[in-house]
């Protein structure tokens, strides 16, 4: 393996932001699940968890599994920051957050891993990369009510998600492109990522038959938000928004689906 050219973020910085967000709040608590290391660098893998309760809805947030998505990880911190105004949300919710999943990918701008795999076709494997691997420790036979998942796409000129409902839980990404919709435009193509798609929603099916698996298989492997779904997640949605708008507009479109969805689910 070759080692990309240079540095483009440095995960030590955002580490830092990290705990210093996560330090003054009570009810939840990040930790180091492993180091993940490439070249001869280490690189910890954070994962935050809130105090549970059994009237508690169970939520999963996570940014930025290819690491040229950097608004991803940057919302997740945003939305951790804001949490010292809005920690009535213990009341109702546990969160499981993770806020970078492919650091060395985050310091590089590479969609890969130090291992240039795309960690999103992983969660399928048998042995899997250790991203990944630490991931399905740390949910190990755990379903959610709601997962989102912040991601970006450099050919879309518009937000547009994929929802996957399951359980007889009612979709919502209608209601989360109506409030999008305000604040950054939406990808209205009857087809996006060669998928049927509806006023910026491409809706999933709700059972993963023999057709849907094999196409899965096409693609190279299992993304993140398939997983879920199938240890039992009730809805599963993966967020896109546009790289060719700046930053704080794309991590501001995250910030308020992921609002938008916390007060419907």
């Amino acid at each position: 393996m070759t080692r990309p050219a240079k540095k483009i973020r440095r995960f030590s910085d955002f580490s830092d932001r990290l705990l210093k967000t996560i330090e003054p709040l009570t009810g939840i608590k990040m930790r180091a699940l492993g180091d993940i290391a490439y070249f001869g660098e280490a690189y910890p893998f954070w994962c935050a968890q809130s105090d549970g309760g059994s009237d508690k809805k169970q939520v999963c947030l996570s940014g930025g599994i290819h690491g040229d998505e950097p608004a991803g990880v940057e919302a997740v911190l945003q939305w951790l920051t804001a949490l010292a105004k809005n920690q009535d949300l213990f009341e109702r919710f546990q969160f499981t957050v993770f806020p970078c999943i492919n650091p060395f990918g985050y310091e590089y701008n590479t969609r890969e891993n130090g291992a240039k795999v795309d960690l999103n076709r992983e969660f399928d494997k048998k042995t899997p990369q250790s991203e990944v691997r630490f991931l399905k420790e740390a949910i190990a036979g755990r379903r959610f009510d709601f997962a989102y998942e912040c991601h970006e796409d450099v050919d879309s000129q518009g937000y547009y998600l994929y929802e996957m409902a399951r359980n007889g839980r009612k979709p919502i990404g209608t209601a989360i492109i109506e409030r999008i919709e305000k604040i950054c435009p939406i990808n209205t193509a009857d087809a996006i990522e060669e998928m049927p798609a509806r006023g910026g929603v491409i809706s999933t099916p709700t059972e993963m038959d023999a057709d849907f698996l094999a196409r899965l298989d096409q693609r190279g492997g299992w993304p993140q938000t398939i997983y879920l779904s199938a240890q039992g997640s009730d809805l599963c949605i993966t967020a896109e928004t546009p790289t060719r708008l700046a930053m704080q507009q794309r991590v501001a479109a995250h910030l308020l689906a992921f609002e938008t969805a916390l007060n419907l689910i």
